[in-house]
């Protein structure tokens, strides 16, 4: 009995042994989901009801689907902001309407391009006549200052014309010797002779006052024509469509980009006028009221907004430019460069990428 016992407890001694030294496989640890920073850019990224979708939200749920990742979307309002957070880790991952840039390259990675555009040029359908658009062109810093200076200059004209008038002795005397309606002729004289109205109810008796209105109207001649010129280029301006037909043509005109974009680097080479905004919405709404002569951004961008939103309201011009593509913005070094490039490029291969493309923008479009 004894025996048998010793024998059991070697066998469960032998048993332990070979339990603990054989390597059993740890069990499967669940990785956390990637995070995927996206920023709204219609129709590449859309957000509805906090469910983003878009060209690029499909590309990136199939090659999840195909990588079998899980993910999570985190959102951003801006591009300099969902590119900060790939550059300082905070997401796995960023795409949308991403330009592959050199200077970008410095501070993320990028995968292979999965979208090829350029810029474009949008303006607006119909310029309408804006009152309030006109006045704020009108009354510039430079022209009111103008504007100031001749008022003061009237206000000592009328002063020196009264004082010298009003010893005058005439029956009838045609300044009134008090002060404040003496003096308020006086203007009133100025303004009629330096504009060369010259209704004859107001004149100079002495000779001191005659040399004073030859003096004012010399000086004063260049200084409204200025002004009666500058009026009319105004109005003009205002009334006519900005002639804007290409690249060439955004010198020294008002132009609305969004902040961060490639557009706004282009823009800033030109000469032009260059308003950024952070919100592409705000400058389209500008461009419509008349505060921009055209918007520059991303061709396809522009292209769905004219399609939908802005339908008969603005106008995006045939060319593109300033070629460039998109590409789905990496951390430094990160270990999903080449799993993302190897499925970017089978997508490419199989077609799926052109059938998503064909969905979005319809087919025989250029890419």
């Amino acid at each position: 009995m004894s025996r048998l016992r010793n024998m059991a407890r070697a066998g469960l001694v032998i048993l332990a042994v070979v339990f603990f030294s054989v390597p059993w496989p740890a069990p499967a640890m669940e990785h956390p989901p990637l995070l995927i920073g996206i920023y709204p850019t219609p129709p590449f990224v859309m957000m509805d009801a906090q469910k983003p979708q878009g060209f690029s939200i499909d590309l990136w749920k199939i090659m999840a689907d195909d990588l079998n990742l899980r993910y999570r979307f985190v959102s951003s309002s801006t591009i300099a902001g969902v590119l900060a957070d790939v550059s300082e880790n905070r997401v796995d991952a960023a795409l949308g309407a991403l330009s592959i840039t050199s200077l970008r390259e410095q501070r993320v990675d990028f995968t292979h391009p999965y979208f090829h555009t350029g810029l474009g040029i949008m303006v607006a359908g119909k310029r309408t006549w804006s009152f309030s658009v006109f006045m704020r062109s009108f009354f510039s810093k430079q022209k009111l200052l103008l504007l100031g200076g001749l008022g003061v200059f009237i206000f000592a004209v009328g002063h020196i014309i009264w004082f010298v008038e009003r010893r005058y002795a005439t029956k009838q005397p045609l300044f009134d010797k008090h002060y404040l309606p003496g003096v308020l002729e006086g203007m009133y004289w100025a303004i009629v002779t330096a504009s060369t109205v010259g209704y004859g109810d107001k004149v100079a008796r002495s000779w001191a006052g005659r040399l004073l209105g030859v003096i004012l109207i010399i000086t004063s001649l260049p200084f409204f024509a200025y002004l009666t010129a500058k009026l009319a280029s105004d109005i003009t301006l205002h009334e006519i469509r900005t002639g804007i037909t290409g690249p060439r043509d955004l010198f020294d005109r008002r132009i609305g980009v969004r902040e961060g974009s490639t557009a706004q680097e282009y823009v800033a080479s030109t000469g032009a006028v260059m308003l950024s905004f952070a919100r592409l919405d705000t400058a389209y709404h500008r461009l419509q009221q008349g505060n921009l002569d055209a918007v520059v951004h991303d061709r396809p961008i522009l292209l769905y907004y004219a399609a939908n939103q802005g339908r008969g309201r603005v106008t995006v011009l045939q060319t593109t430019f300033s070629q460039q593509d998109y590409g789905i913005a990496l951390p430094e070094n990160s270990p999903l460069d080449e799993q993302f490039n190897r499925e970017i490029l089978r997508l490419k291969e199989d077609g799926r990428l052109q059938g998503l493309h064909d969905k979005w923008f319809g087919k025989g479009t250029a890419r």
